[in-house]
């Protein structure tokens, strides 16, 4: 690499010039195009695929299923909630009390903690069917709450 060095009055480079050299691997060295000149001066390698492993497919939960929110009421220490799940899809669908829970706080659909549906006896809900539940649950008076029911998300707010 030739660096220009200084300019005299005129702008012109005057005859000063730094001069360096060096030595790097020639699978560095670039083309016009931006294209790495020794990979294309590399010996072709015949490449033996790999088999990929076979891919299991992952159920998606809840498919199929509807909620609807009945109606939420609140009193003294409690909030209860009525709800219909419908089952639309064509497979049977377990709900347990993990699938049910409400998050209450101060702030807008609180992210949690998240409250199972404690005693809520495990089920499964068949393709066509449809359950209503109601559900008490603890509550001090938040003005904010999530309730989730499978894959659903809903915002309440008191």
């Amino acid at each position: 690499m030739l660096l220009l060095g200084e300019t005299d009055e005129e702008g012109l480079p005057t005859g000063t010039r730094t001069l360096v050299t060096a030595v790097y691997p020639i699978e560095q060295e670039l083309g016009r195009a931006g294209e790495l000149i020794g990979a294309l001066a590399q010996p072709v390698v015949a490449v033996t695929p790999t088999p990929l492993p076979s891919a299991t497919p992952t159920l998606i939960p809840f498919i199929g299923l509807d909620v609807q929110i009945i109606s939420v009421t609140t009193s003294a220490g409690q909030v209860t909630t009525r709800l219909r799940l419908y089952n639309g899809g064509n497979t049977l669908l377990p709900i347990t009390p993990e699938d049910v829970w409400l998050a209450l706080g101060y702030v807008e659909n609180p992210p949690g903690p998240r409250t199972p549906a404690e005693g809520l006896t495990p089920f499964d809900l068949l393709p066509g069917q449809a359950a209503d539940m109601t559900l008490v649950w603890l509550w001090s008076d938040e003005p904010y709450a999530s309730l989730g029911i499978g894959g659903y998300h809903f915002a309440l707010q008191f």
